[in-house]
């Protein structure tokens, strides 16, 4: 290494700076002819180990042990004179024309180092942006990483990302940093051919515009309100799909610089490829958790989140109500205008619930035409008037039936709160249920409250009215017939039945609802009355006719029943309990949350029972058998839910 010295009237630190870079040079002593010792000790850039001369003593610095080399920056003729006159003749000078040559090229060299730093931090930036996407799962946290990132590497004030919205082909803001609320919360827009964002996405890189005023045919008044000036945009593509679109703005007409871009376009790579990842993971949970036909939440996704809310409304001190919805005569609807004409409604039934339920509140899909909403932090007064709401929002709509003229559909609600009417989650479903069923009971098309009605408890408690509204003479008439058809079926029936309830309470069902599946599971074979004795008892392989005719079991049961008015429950239970989890099955062939839960229920309770039971046709299973059985088609047959629910009944049982 070059053991060097400089001599200079004010700009040492700048050449020190230059200097260090160099790896063969190595500064032992600085003069300055203009500045006191203490304020040049002081100065940046003077590591330890570099002796410090002034004006009166900068001579001696030549007296330096084992120094080759002196630079002159002060331009001084006398300096430079003594310098040539005093220094040892192994030390070189460089002084005047040379001097400001060698600091000419010191000088575009350390700008190409302050670049070289630049862009080492910007990609030290992505770096870090890359580690924090991989932890993140939640597509907001993610949106909002990727926008903080990119006002980092671009040194800018404000910045968003817009994301691809595929169900309503708009772009719509997934996360906004430096613009008002207006800018952040209402803003979205539709690509349209020759505006800004179709332009950004065609140029598949990175678009800078230094004045957007100036940009030909811009006519964009939220972003003149908002005063951006400049802006550079990235497309967010992954294998040429749109996910979305990153900008960074200025409120100041600016250049981005080509490096900026170049990082820019590279973090938008890394961001493109989070943004898909956590868009999957967010529609994989979505369809976990979410019913396939309202797309409310789904059953499993309310017994999870009720837990949860009532846990933190203890700790919090605060009440939760719980309104239960039932459509009133849902069944009489589906027999006039159809199953399509009732899937619409209860689409429509459920957008007006998510209209009018508030930001705080959880709305769900409970099971067939049952809906529920948690609303947290709610007195039962309070809850009331969402109930009401929704009530005459349903009340005063008229539905599709794909007929002249719409028809009317009206809900029945219920509401119990916490904790004035339970502190647990099953009596809390158990009593808005009931209170639901009250008002069902009282006419329809009104809203109950457990704690004004909950003196009437005990004369109109579920399995009273059950007992009493379900077992008419023509139910148990089915039930001798299909027993008379096939010994089989009454010991059969019985077992599924209690199967039935048990795994329906296992999973967090009402009592009304359990009983509801036990009542289904005594009926669910009463359409075979309609099955010819020679296929039922036939000990040969069935013809595919004779399947056929097997098959039509569910809907004959349906079409014996389905007159018997406090059946309307149960009905559709029996219709879909041949249905399969994948889809394939009978009679309708739906498939996941389209099926009931107690339908789904019943399948499992059903076909365990047919495991172990003796049959002409085919040995019987043991109990560890038929868990295998059922464990092997859960997820195809069986809603997998159900049936780790039933197993882990069955091994308490044998562990009991």
């Amino acid at each position: 290494m070059v053991k060097t010295a400089i001599i200079g009237n004010g700009q040492e630190r700048i050449w020190l700076k230059a200097l260090s870079r160099i790896r063969t040079v190595k500064v032992i002593g600085v003069a300055s002819l203009n500045r006191c010792p203490e304020d040049f000790q002081s100065s940046e850039g003077i590591s330890e180990g570099i002796k410090i001369f002034t004006a009166i003593d900068y001579l001696d610095l030549l007296g330096l042990e084992g120094l080759e080399l002196v630079i002159d920056l002060t331009g001084n003729e006398s300096v430079s004179l003594q310098l040539h006159q005093r220094k040892p003749p192994e030390v070189v000078l460089i002084d005047g024309v040379c001097t400001q040559v060698l600091g000419d090229l010191l000088e575009e060299k350390s700008r190409e180092w302050e670049e070289a730093r630049g862009l080492l931090d910007q990609y030290r930036i992505i770096y870090d942006l890359s580690l924090s996407l991989s932890s993140k799962e939640n597509i907001g946290e993610v949106m909002e990483a990727i926008v903080d990132h990119a006002l980092t590497v671009t040194h800018s004030p404000a910045g968003s990302l817009a994301i691809f919205d595929e169900e309503t082909g708009e772009m719509r803001f997934g996360a906004v940093e430096g613009f008002s609320p207006r800018f952040s919360h209402a803003y979205r827009w539709r690509l349209r051919e020759g505006g800004l964002t179709s332009f950004i996405l065609k140029s598949k890189g990175p678009l800078s515009i230094p004045d957007i005023r100036s940009y030909p045919g811009f006519d964009n008044p939220v972003m003149i309100e908002e005063g951006i000036r400049a802006l550079a945009a990235v497309p967010l593509l992954v294998e040429k799909e749109v996910v979305g679109v990153l900008y960074v703005d200025d409120f100041v007409p600016r250049e981005f610089s080509p490096q900026e871009l170049s990082v820019l376009s590279l973090l938008s790579v890394h961001a493109a490829v989070a943004l898909k990842k956590a868009r999957v993971i967010e529609q994989s949970w979505r369809m976990a958790t979410t019913d396939a036909l309202t797309g409310l939440y789904n059953y499993y996704y309310f017994q999870e989140r009720l837990e949860d809310e009532l846990k933190r409304a203890f700790h919090a001190q605060k009440p939760l109500s719980l309104i239960f919805c039932d459509l009133d005569s849902f069944k009489k609807f589906n027999d006039r205008y159809g199953h399509t004409a009732g899937n619409m409604a209860l689409k429509e039934v459920s957008r007006i619930i998510k209209e009018c339920k508030r930001r705080i509140d959880i709305a769900a899909r409970y099971g067939g035409e049952e809906l529920v909403l948690i609303l947290p932090d709610t007195d039962d007064q309070n809850a009331q008037v969402v109930a009401e709401r929704i009530r005459r929002e349903i009340a005063g709509f008229s539905f599709d039936t794909g007929r002249p003229g719409g028809a009317p559909i009206t809900l029945s609600i219920g509401i119990a709160s916490y904790p004035q009417d339970a502190q647990h989650k099953q009596p809390l479903i158990d009593k808005a249920d009931w209170a639901m069923y009250y008002a069902k009971r009282k006419g329809g098309n009104q809203v109950r409250r457990f704690n004004v009605e909950k003196e009437k408890f005990d004369d109109f408690a579920p399995k009273k009215l059950l007992h009493e509204e379900l077992y008419p003479n023509a139910v148990l008439a089915v039930i001798a017939a299909a027993d008379a058809k096939d010994a089989y079926t009454h010991d059969h029936s019985e077992s599924v039945a209690r199967y039935a309830s048990s795994i329906a309470r296992a999973l967090g069902l009402s009592e009304t609802q359990a009983r509801m599946v036990s009542i289904a599971g005594l009926l669910h074979d009463g359409g075979k009355i309609g099955i010819p004795d020679a296929i039922l008892h036939k000990k040969e392989k069935l013809e595919e006719e004779e399947w056929k005719m097997i098959r039509t079991h569910p809907t004959m049961g349906e079409a014996i029943l389905k007159h018997i008015d406090t059946l309307d429950r149960v009905l559709p239970i029996i219709r879909h309990h041949h249905e399969d989890y994948e889809g394939g099955g009978y009679p309708d062939g739906i498939c996941q949350e389209e099926i009931p839960l107690e339908a789904r229920i019943l399948r499992v309770a059903d076909a365990y029972d047919a495991m172990i039971s003796p049959r002409p046709y085919r040995r019987l299973l043991s109990q560890q058998e038929a868990i295998a059985e059922l464990r092997a088609g859960a997820g195809k047959q069986f809603d997998p839910q159900v049936v780790d629910a039933f197993v882990r009944l069955l091994e308490a049982a044998d562990k009991g």
